[in-house]
């Protein structure tokens, strides 16, 4: 006989773990903290979706928030950008060079204007209060032209605080114009405001960007991406 509908749905689940726990294995290290990140995540197609609803994103590229207190630069958390391979133009798959500051630079712009959906994942080096991440956020997308309503909106869902190991993911949704904010043992809430998607990009992919090393990475990484991306059956939903 046929599996049940909950039978497959118990299968779907399962599966999903699994696909999280081989991800585990493959971990790609920012180069400044050290700290790593899976080559691949899963996460939901849409807001709410359930199982099968689902899809794989790929690591495109890392970076690193520091801060300088007293003269000295404190490592606060790394960061790892994700989006679907599938979705990313070919300005940036084919973009070529010798690796400089302007290479970089094209890279990150045509990542940034790409409107597929991106995941920012940020993983604590030290722990930091809901209050710093705040005012580091609100002045970040205000630079950006975010709404003040929107940008209190998203500060409102932050924690008191963020304990060294702290995972905070935001996922741009642009064709909603909706930011998802999710943070680790915390609230997860989905804000939808005009300006937010691009302000987040700004804020982490922008000319003014608040991480370094991004561009750097996202180039080196851009031979596997383009390979990945020829894949002809690579990631999409999970069932």
């Amino acid at each position: 006989p046929g599996a049940s509908r909950a039978d497959v749905s118990a299968m779907a689940s399962v599966a999903l773990v699994m696909e999280n726990a081989q991800n585990e294995d493959l971990m790609v290290a920012e180069p400044l903290s050290g700290c790593t990140f899976p080559a691949s995540i899963v996460v939901g197609d849409v807001a709410g979706g359930g199982p099968g609803a689902n899809r794989t994103l790929t690591l495109l590229a890392t970076g690193l928030r520091a801060a300088r207190i007293a003269f000295i630069d404190i490592q606060v958390y790394a960061l790892g950008v994700y989006a679907d391979v599938r979705d990313l133009p070919p300005a940036l798959l084919e973009a070529s060079g010798d690796g400089g500051a302007a290479e970089h630079a094209a890279a990150l712009s045509a990542l940034r204007d790409c409107s597929c959906d991106k995941v920012f994942c940020l993983s604590f080096i030290r722990g930091v209060t809901g209050k710093q991440l705040g005012e580091g956020l609100r002045g970040s997308l205000a630079a950006a032209g975010v709404p003040p309503d929107a940008i209190a909106e998203v500060a409102r869902q932050i924690p008191g605080s963020l304990c060294a190991g702290a995972q905070v993911r935001f996922v741009a949704r642009h064709a909603v114009d909706t930011l998802e904010a999710d943070f680790s043992d915390g609230p997860r809430a989905a804000v939808r405001g005009a300006g937010l998607c691009a302000g987040i990009q700004a804020t982490y992919l922008g000319g003014q960007a608040v991480v370094q090393g991004v561009g750097p990475s996202l180039f080196r990484r851009l031979p596997e991406l383009r390979a990945l991306a020829a894949r002809p059956c690579l990631g999409g939903a999970t069932t």
